[in-house]
């Protein structure tokens, strides 16, 4: 949706129609375009970046067999939120201190999903998990993560 070059009222609310259902596992992404001067909109300031970065997470955590972000029952699904726009290198070290799996973010993205999987495509064991995010020019955080994997059984043969 694009706006006109008069700004809209301050406190003006937007509602979405759609003619299609929500579906389980369907996710949606609202963003503003940092420094768009023309409305009256500031880049954030690195201060204002750097304390943002308490915000990012993992959905769900702990990871119990199960996410609302998955597919089929085959698809383990987590998701990072509250990711800056910046670029950013997500690590996944195991409490040994070995790193399995190095996800990159592109600039401009605001979530990141992750299957559960090495960088080898193997699935990840149960356990405790350290991950660090490396944000661009801003800075870095740690999180602590759990997963819970569920034993597969499938269905058909």
């Amino acid at each position: 949706m694009m706006l006109g070059p008069e700004r809209p009222e301050d406190g003006s609310i937007w509602r979405l129609v759609t003619a299609k259902s929500n579906q389980p596992g369907d996710a949606f992404t609202f963003s503003t375009t940092d420094g768009d001067t023309s409305y009256g909109v500031e880049a954030a300031s690195l201060e204002t970046k750097q304390a943002a970065m308490d915000l990012i997470g993992i959905v769900p955590n702990p990871y119990k067999g199960s996410s609302a972000f998955e597919r089929s029952q085959l698809i383990d699904e987590v998701r990072f939120t509250g990711m800056p726009s910046e670029e950013t290198i997500i690590n996944v070290f195991t409490l040994n201190g070995s790193l399995i799996k190095t996800i990159f973010k592109p600039e401009g993205v605001r979530d990141q999903a992750w299957n559960l999987t090495t960088d080898n495509s193997l699935p990840i064991a149960s356990g405790m998990y350290l991950i660090h995010v490396d944000v661009k020019g801003v800075g870095s955080k740690v999180i602590k993560f759990a997963a819970i994997k569920k034993r597969v059984q499938l269905n058909t043969f």
